[in-house]
């Protein structure tokens, strides 16, 4: 087996990295080790790398990206655990190994892979079933938060008991590769299943009452799960749904929980604005409740509630924007559902549902056709919400207002002819008409480019 040489200078480190970028673009995962090895600079070009894939557009990140769900998920066709730790399903190199033997486990077929981790379906001889093997690549040349950050997985996933939870069944070490096994889920995950198309409304209340429950039984454990999306809700055979990847789940009795503030974390699609602007202290079992609006919302409407070109883009539209109303994307949508929806959504935190319980407690009542406790949004709330949705109509139309103002006064102080100041008056209504139209136009994306032109002329 081949050995690197050593770099002559440092400047050959430019070399080594195309020559590591290489191997992993060919799946080749142990020349990857070999090479940082033997360059232990690499080790940390290797996380920024890491950190690039997971910022960058969709075409910088090319074909792969292609199949993602998520801003730094992705989600193969023939895998049951789903964008664990953004695992990205290239081809790969681990099981052409010299042996498919780890310990008492045999690895059956790689399902998931990401920079730091990756995840095997293996059989458990002792008790000859089959499990969901997750381990940490190169775990040798890990960095210590990582392997912190694997082993809180662990323990927050391996702490809960619950049928709507992917259990853990062991954790441990071989050969100096950290691993735990988990439960093999047969079947996709919610965001495979909304690819298709938008739920029914029954079927995604009916799912996301048991997604909600294993939320609020998560945060009578003390932790948040950080990072609920689509393709972490894994389905059975039954369309029974299980949430999974407690990759940045918060513990908040964990001593090692001291994330600064300032750090983003999370899938910008569908995390809260108080993660999104890095305010990492105040999260709270709320910011779940907004995960979970996140999901109903694609579970409805075929589309997360926020998705620009480029996760920054995401981030400000996060932080600024309100979702486009479920019912303009599937008017099938019941108007109680799109206010549950709306209410987990909200961008102050108070404003939301208290508990995931409240949640489901909700779903269920719509499922009754019983009254749901989110009440229609007063005329105050909604002029709100629609301020942040159409920001560039609002001014417009504010401009339109102020100006209208100004030559009112003027014709009023100045006596102007009624002819003349009628027709100034019908200018200004035609240009806000425009501009209404212009703008309906501009929400749909194919017909965007005629909105343009239009203001333009």
């Amino acid at each position: 087996m081949q050995t690197p040489d050593p770099p002559a200078a440092d400047d050959d480190l430019f070399a080594v990295l195309d020559a590591y970028v290489a191997a992993l673009h060919a799946g080749d995962y142990g020349q990857c080790a070999r090479w940082q090895a033997a360059h232990p600079q690499l080790c940390e070009l290797a996380q920024c790398l890491d950190l690039l894939g997971q910022f960058s557009s969709p075409e910088i990140r090319g074909g792969n990206a292609a199949r993602a769900t998520g801003a730094f998920g992705m989600e193969s066709e023939a895998t049951v655990i789903h964008a664990i730790g953004a695992f990205d399903s290239q081809e790969s190199g681990f099981l052409a190994q010299d042996s498919r033997d780890f310990g008492k486990y045999e690895l059956l077929e790689e399902i998931g892979r990401g920079g730091m981790g990756v995840v095997f379906k293996a059989r458990q001889r002792d008790l000859n079933r089959v499990v969901a093997l997750k381990m940490i690549l190169s775990s040798q040349l890990a960095a210590d938060a990582d392997v912190k950050r694997f082993y809180r997985e662990a323990r927050a996933a391996g702490s809960i008991r619950h049928p709507h939870i992917v259990g853990i069944h062991e954790v441990g070490q071989h050969n100096g590769q950290h691993y735990f096994a988990m439960d093999f889920i047969a079947g996709t995950s919610l965001a495979g299943l909304t690819r298709s198309g938008p739920l029914d409304a029954e079927r995604a209340a009916r799912l996301m009452i048991g997604v909600a429950r294993a939320v609020q039984c998560l945060h009578d454990h003390g932790i948040v799960h950080r990072d609920l999306k689509p393709s972490n809700i894994l389905l059975d055979a039954a369309g029974t749904p299980y949430v999974t990847d407690f990759g940045l789940a918060k513990v908040f009795d964990d001593p090692d929980e001291r994330t600064q503030s300032g750090t983003t974390l999370g899938t910008p699609g569908y995390m809260p604005p108080e993660q999104a602007a890095g305010k990492i202290n105040e999260i709270t079992p709320r910011s779940d409740v907004y995960g979970l609006g996140a999901i109903l919302y694609e579970a409805l409407t075929g589309r997360p509630p926020f998705r620009e070109d480029t996760p920054h883009r995401t981030i400000l539209q996060v932080l600024e924007s309100e979702p486009t109303l479920p019912v303009r994307l599937n008017p099938r949508i019941p108007k109680e559902l799109e206010r549950i929806c709306l209410k987990c959504l909200e961008k102050d935190p108070s404003r939301r549902y208290a508990t995931a319980a409240d949640v489901a407690n909700d779903l269920d009542r719509y499922l009754r056709h019983e009254p749901i406790e989110a009440r229609p949004a007063g005329f105050g709330d909604r002029f709100r919400r629609w301020l942040r949705r159409e920001p560039g109509l609002a001014s417009r139309l504010a401009i339109m207002l102020a100006a209208l103002l100004v030559t009112q006064a003027e014709h009023l102080y100045n006596h102007r002819d009624w002819n003349y100041h009628f027709e100034i008056k019908l200018a200004f209504v035609g240009w806000a008409l425009l501009a209404v139209i212009f703008q309906w136009f501009q929400r749909r994306e194919r017909n965007a480019e005629f909105a343009r032109l239009g203001w333009a002329m």
